[in-house]
């Protein structure tokens, strides 16, 4: 699927109604969105994926229509998850074969072993992850890595993690891979594909303008082979 043909599919997928700040609820917009999964189309066709803070579900949407063989969206919230339902819905029909695509609705940050990490289960499962997690503003500090740390958990030796990070970030996250066994439990290598313009439009209250550009990183991150110490 060309570029262009991709971002015209994924403009049709709707974005928060009611976004929650305290969950830095963005929508990922089809122009950026397509421009990610392009960039990993050949790592995706065929593969399983996670999404992970999945959203809306344009990221998992638009790597079903580029052939993954398995998606799952990982999202805390249960009101995105109806929305990226609803638009799974105007792509495929009842009658299409059966959905590749699941969505699970699993808070993605509590520790390893707490009762409530249903996450881990999934440790070492997949292909790809492919996200863009909240950049960790206001109450989050921290939540970028947070992610991160366990999107690098969720696929087994070889797999990639696709995600965007604030360009200001991008000295922390070297950094982070000079180290990454002791940071990640196992070796990572990781590069800033390109640096976008990610237009942030008014969605909140305290937003004093209709439009903010931040400067972000496309990054690809891969977990090394027979490095994993998890």
């Amino acid at each position: 699927m060309k570029l262009k043909e991709l971002e015209s599919w994924l403009t049709r997928c709707e974005g928060f109604k009611k976004p929650k700040v305290k969950l830095e609820q963005y929508a990922t917009s089809s122009h950026v969105a397509a421009r990610m999964l392009y960039a990993a189309q050949e790592n995706i066709e065929g593969a399983s994926v996670c999404d992970l803070g999945s959203g809306c579900g344009i990221l998992s949407i638009g790597s079903v229509l580029l052939g993954a063989q398995y998606v799952c969206g990982i999202e805390v919230d249960l009101d995105a998850i109806n929305i990226a339902l609803e638009n799974y819905d105007e792509f495929f029909d009842e009658d299409d074969e059966p959905s590749p695509l699941d969505f699970i609705n699993a808070e993605l940050t509590i520790s390893e072993g707490d009762n409530e990490d249903c996450c881990s289960r999934f440790n070492s499962t997949f292909d790809v992850v492919v996200m863009n997690p909240p950049f960790g503003t206001k109450n989050n500090a921290g939540i970028d890595y947070a992610f991160l740390q366990r999107a690098l958990k969720l696929v087994h030796p070889g797999g990639r993690v696709y995600t965007l990070h604030k360009s200001s970030t991008r000295d922390f996250f070297k950094k982070k891979l000079t180290k990454s066994i002791e940071e990640f439990g196992c070796a990572v290598k990781g590069e800033v594909l390109a640096e976008v313009r990610y237009e942030l439009p008014k969605t909140y209250k305290f937003h004093k303008e209709k439009t903010l550009d931040i400067a972000v990183d496309f990054w690809c991150f891969q977990k090394q082979l027979g490095s994993d110490t998890n």
